[in-house]
């Protein structure tokens, strides 16, 4: 067992999340032990820095989406720099090269409508109260796809009242890239944790966790336990979702079931990520 002094905090998820926090805490005084199952931070942040064209590759998280104050204030205090995103949209159909217009026909009167909704519902079934018939059928199509691909989501389960929430505060000109890559602020709130004295164990799969009053044990797929007064929970949805016995999967004692169940009704995307380097660059 590996039992800290004073330890305050364990933590488990050395993602972004859960290095936010781990910072948070520390600077406040904190003591804190952060567990991470993989053999890096970063969680679904993952920069290759020197690919082939000797330029980072994001394998995950890849752009800042809006003008996110703490995203971009971390940026800012870490003097990360970050710079506009441009890019146009081109598709390949019948041996030629077509640019995607940005218009969508009946797209105002969509988000008129949205706006002006009071009970929430599916997206799909909000289209097919709303925008039934052949006239709203590339409008439908349309925000399938955008649910789909850029959400993530199935539109017969995606809430309208939360596609509304995000699509509200989309703005096409507010898209960065962080220069050198993600992984750049996921080692600065690294460092910054360590230097306000935390402590990172990495190949860490938290497996069984004995908890109540004041403390908790967490212990390892390799038995290695370690004790604290609190827990905090940073992994991924898929992780708290995952059926026992397998790998990943954290055992509670006492139960949770209330949280598991509630945890379980929620659903997430999926995406598979292909990146493609070209031996030459083919002006359209």
């Amino acid at each position: 067992m590996l039992h800290m002094e004073n330890t305050d905090v364990i933590i488990i998820g050395g993602g972004a999340a859960g290095l936010m926090a781990a910072r948070t805490l520390a600077k406040a005084g904190k003591n804190v032990v952060l567990l991470e199952g993989r053999n890096r931070l970063g969680g679904r942040i993952h920069t290759l820095e020197h690919g082939t064209s000797l330029e980072p590759a994001e394998l995950g998280a890849e752009f800042i989406h809006g003008d996110l104050p703490i995203t971009q204030s971390l940026l800012n205090e870490a003097d990360i720099k970050y710079t506009h995103a441009s890019a146009s949209m081109w598709k390949y159909e019948d041996g030629k090269f077509i640019a995607e217009g940005d218009v969508i026909e009946h797209w105002d009167r969509f988000l008129e409508s949205i706006m002006q909704l009071k009970h929430d519902m599916s997206i799909e079934a909000f289209m097919q109260q709303e925008f039934s018939g052949e006239r709203y059928g590339g409008l439908r199509e349309s925000v399938r796809g955008y649910v789909s691909g850029y959400d993530n989501a199935d539109p017969k389960k995606a809430s309208a009242f939360s596609i509304r929430k995000e699509w509200q505060n989309e703005h096409e000109d507010a898209q960065y890239r962080v220069e050198g890559g993600y992984c750049t602020l996921i080692s600065y709130l690294a460092n910054e944790f360590k230097q306000a004295g935390g402590h990172i164990y990495l190949n860490a799969v938290a497996k069984d966790i004995d908890w109540g009053q004041h403390h908790v044990t967490v212990s390892t797929d390799i038995g290695i336990t370690y004790q604290a007064r609190q827990l905090l929970i940073a992994v991924p949805l898929g992780i708290l979702q995952a059926e026992v016995g397998l790998k990943a999967t954290l055992s509670f004692d006492p139960p949770v079931d209330y949280y598991i169940n509630a945890l379980k009704s929620l659903g997430f995307g999926a995406v598979i990520k292909v990146l493609l380097e070209f031996d030459e660059s083919i002006l359209v």
